[in-house]
């Protein structure tokens, strides 16, 4: 999380970025997400590792040299961002399924267990969809029709 060095937000509108970003022609590319929010923050996100999961949140750990890299890009695509500075660094898990589509709908062999999840990184987007169509789901416990290729019953 970075904000703007005088701690406004009026410099900064509330476009949020979806970014394809080489470094140089040779290098790999990042695709980092800008969100500006209403108290003059912005959060910036994207740099992924492959480390596994742990079992608890408590021990999810953080890269110091990602988080910079992730500033030093936000730097280069805004001249108001580039005199921002780094508030907090944090790290978290994107959820994905094995087949990199939603999990949506009843658990199977669970009663009353209904899943959302496995958006990736378009979960921010989604969600409301997502939390219409299962609310409509549970309260008449008929799967609508949008739904059936996410069950969850496909990865069993």
């Amino acid at each position: 999380q970075i904000e703007n060095s005088d701690n406004t937000s009026s410099h900064i509108d509330n476009t949020a970025l979806f970014l394809h970003y080489r470094p140089n022609y040779a290098g790999k590319s990042q695709e980092p997400e800008v969100y500006p929010r209403p108290d003059g923050t912005v959060y910036v996100c994207g740099q992924g590792d492959n480390h596994p999961l742990p079992d608890q949140p408590a021990h999810v750990e953080h890269s110091s040299d990602s988080c910079h890299i992730l500033v030093d890009i936000a730097s280069k695509v805004s001249d108001k961002l580039a005199s921002a500075k780094l508030i907090k660094e944090s790290a978290c898990y994107l959820p994905c399924s094995k087949d990199n589509i939603p999990l949506i709908g009843k658990v199977p062999g669970v009663d009353n267990l209904f899943i959302g999840t496995g958006h990736y990184c378009w979960g921010i987007l989604q969600a409301p969809a997502t939390g219409q169509a299962l609310a409509h789901y549970i309260a008449s416990d008929n799967m609508p029709d949008i739904l059936v290729d996410f069950d969850p019953a496909r990865l069993l």
